[in-house]
């Protein structure tokens, strides 16, 4: 049976519980953000090294670089014969339904042949350049997605790597503050129900704001929590609470204010890695974290002598 606490051993002690859950829910959100993070960017890196494997530069199609090429003269044979054809058309026009001079009709024909011929010629060439523009821009985005794998993977190998190596530094701090919570909670002087970061907030705002001075008894923190709790003064569930941060935050304002501010610290913690790419401020971070873990397990052992433990 643990020894009771006095008013003020009492509210130290939730304190320092409460100080306890906090961490734990600040490395618990980090170490998810960095799993997050770090599944993403495995997708990202497999899909761009799919890609690596499966684009392939575009073929290069026979181009009309000069006029005097075989694309050319097979343009001016296709043109010859389609000429001939309409000369012949011209020719029977003017035989029949126009008196023209002999002269005349042979000018006419010529210049039927002649126009067919650079018609057909204008469209080859030009069919030809479109495909050489068409080649070159394809050429340019094959090139321009190369140059951004070749960036983008060594990019996102280094950010799995880092990041990895965080999440098992952080894996072992959370393991050891929860143990370490663990300890605390099994001295016996937080009954079970009451355990946990929202019930443990809201009985410290009490104490702290002189509300209550003990946990049980008619005017104890266990009953006013209990009352509140019925009267859907104060929410219950941690997810609910995360929420609704801002409606809880004039009758749970101690946990409103400390989840907000975890919550900036964890995102500026996230937002240095994702800038400066590297993990400075996470490792300087978990060092604080096992200075902490270190002051509290020495507490630990005070209160453990107190209790009988």
């Amino acid at each position: 049976m643990a020894r009771e606490l006095s008013e003020n051993e009492l509210k130290v002690f939730v304190k320092q519980v409460l100080d306890l859950e906090l961490s734990y829910y600040r490395q618990n959100k980090l170490s998810n953000t960095l799993f997050n993070r770090v599944t993403s960017d495995r997708e990202k890196l497999e899909e761009l090294n799919k890609g690596a494997k499966d684009d392939k530069p575009p073929k290069k199609e026979s181009l009309v670089d000069s006029i005097f090429s075989a694309e050319t003269f097979m343009a001016l044979a296709c043109g010859a014969a389609w000429g001939a054809i309409i000369g012949a058309g011209v020719y029977l026009v003017t035989h029949f339904m126009f008196d023209m001079s002999f002269s005349l009709k042979n000018l006419v024909i010529i210049l039927a042949v002649l126009g067919a011929i650079i018609m057909t010629v204008y469209i080859v060439i030009s069919d030809r350049q479109c495909g050489k523009d068409v080649y070159e821009t394809l050429l340019r985005e094959y090139n321009e997605r190369e140059q951004k794998r070749a960036h983008d993977i060594p990019y996102l190998k280094k950010s799995i790597a880092m990041r990895s190596e965080l999440m098992k530094l952080g894996n072992k701090e959370r393991s050891d503050t929860l143990k370490l919570l663990d300890d605390y909670y099994n001295l016996g002087y937080i009954y079970p129900k009451y355990q946990g970061l929202v019930p443990v907030s809201t009985i410290y705002e009490y104490l702290d704001s002189g509300r209550c001075s003990s946990l049980t008894g008619a005017h104890g923190a266990y009953n006013l929590y209990e009352s509140e709790l019925r009267q859907n003064l104060i929410i219950e569930k941690l997810d609910d609470v995360l929420v609704k941060l801002d409606e809880i935050a004039y009758n749970q304002k101690l946990l409103s204010d400390a989840i907000a501010e975890s919550n900036r610290l964890i995102s500026s913690l996230c937002t240095s890695v994702e800038v400066m790419n590297n993990n400075t401020a996470v490792t300087s971070y978990y060092s604080k974290v096992t200075a902490e873990n270190t002051k509290y397990l020495s507490m630990l052992a005070t209160y453990e002598v107190l209790s009988g433990h």
